[in-house]
């Protein structure tokens, strides 16, 4: 296990150093003190780069493994044919930290932006010279799958174990967010997807531009929220002309797409 430290206060790393010392397997950690703050892609290339496993978990602060996907790594299950594992989403949103299923991908076998739901084969990352982009404070595990979905001839495989459990209570401190004029800086993964032959493009491509506008735009992470809109209907337009793409989205994307409406009707 590696835990990269982006420049915490002596307290907390003081906290982290006591805590390890309760690891029955201490000495299988490695703890890395950063000299300067470092974002999350920029901490996650360092964990990359001095990790020595065959299979690669991305994990962060406000995320927590789950037993039941711990115990499946335990098995040996793992096959090297593949190029990375994927897992469906899980989320706890209450007090008593009760799971909650997300519906939205890669619930039924879909996508997820999210790398926590990946497990990946070193080899094939290094061999590709796959990593996070430095520059990308926020977002940056779709430019990270974004760059996975350009290769070609990749292998992978579902299986339907939830790898991890989402704190909502600890992400608030550990996000570093910077505004953007427009969301076509993030929606790079749209085109990247669509000039590709992965399965469900257009339903796929769909469910990021809701997912964008609805955990961007609507948190008004955008400086430009005309230009913005107007992005998301070329987006629109671009991914499906008619209806038949949005009927194959799930119930929670529908309810995302009819909020887009409702907006764009008021801005119209």
């Amino acid at each position: 296990m590696i835990i990269i430290d982006a420049m915490s206060s002596d307290e907390n790393i003081e906290k982290l150093q006591s805590n390890l010392k309760l690891i029955e397997h201490e000495q299988n950690v490695n703890l890395v003190l950063s000299n300067k703050r470092l974002n999350l892609s920029s901490a996650r290339n360092k964990g990359l780069s001095l990790a020595k496993g065959k299979w690669v978990y991305f994990i962060d602060d406000d995320d927590e493994a789950r037993e039941k996907f711990i115990k499946f790594l335990n098995k040996d299950k793992l096959k090297s044919k593949y190029d990375f594992y994927r897992f469906p989403n899980i989320e706890k949103k209450n007090k008593k930290f009760k799971s909650i299923i997300i519906k939205i991908s890669p619930w039924n076998n879909r996508y997820s932006p999210q790398v926590s739901t990946f497990l990946f084969n070193k080899d094939f990352l290094i061999k590709n010279n796959i990593c996070f982009n430095p520059s990308c404070s926020y977002a940056e595990d779709r430019f990270f799958i974004m760059v996975l979905f350009s290769q070609s001839n990749v292998k992978h495989k579902y299986i339907h174990i939830f790898s991890f459990d989402y704190n909502i209570f600890t992400h608030i401190n550990s996000l570093v967010r910077r505004k953007h004029k427009t969301p076509k800086y993030n929606l790079q993964i749209i085109d990247t997807i669509l000039e590709t032959n992965y399965k469900n493009i257009k339903v796929i491509s769909l469910e990021i531009l809701l997912s964008d506008f609805y955990s961007l735009f609507l948190k008004k992470m955008y400086e430009d929220k005309e230009e913005s809109l107007k992005i998301y209907k070329e987006y629109m337009k671009k991914i499906s002309p008619g209806i038949i793409t949005w009927i194959k989205l799930d119930e929670a994307s529908k309810c995302l797409y009819f909020l887009y409406l409702i907006k764009s009707i008021k801005k119209s």
